[in-house]
């Protein structure tokens, strides 16, 4: 099943931040589940969304594992009550765009709370 196949769901709580380039964050969202989310202004560049979710479709075609993506709405409210999860530039943080993102779903660790 493809993640276009479903309706997206909104970043509801910003978890924390994770390591990496792109600068994700985790999040939990409307659906009950979290998600590593990917900013649309991502400092990597414009194709980083589009790459994640095509490679993601093209593994799960293949009949690899790989976790559930979804669209994910972050909204104006979201990104005013929770400027942790900003993009870090070296001239200061960057304020991410609203709108959908690119959302992975979160599998995590037994034994590791959030």
């Amino acid at each position: 099943m493809s993640a276009l196949d479903e309706k997206y769901a909104f970043a509801t709580r910003f978890i924390r931040k994770l390591r990496g380039g792109s600068q994700p964050i985790l999040v939990e969202a409307s659906d009950g589940f979290k998600y590593v989310l990917k900013f649309g202004n991502n400092l990597q560049g414009s194709n980083v969304l589009f790459n994640d979710a095509m490679g993601t479709e093209l593994y799960r075609a293949a009949g690899l594992p790989v976790p559930i993506w979804k669209p994910l709405n972050v909204t104006e409210a979201f990104l005013h009550r929770t400027p942790g999860c900003w993009l870090e530039t070296s001239k200061g943080p960057l304020k991410p765009t609203s709108g959908l993102c690119f959302g992975s779903r979160y599998l995590g660790r037994a034994g590791v709370t959030l």
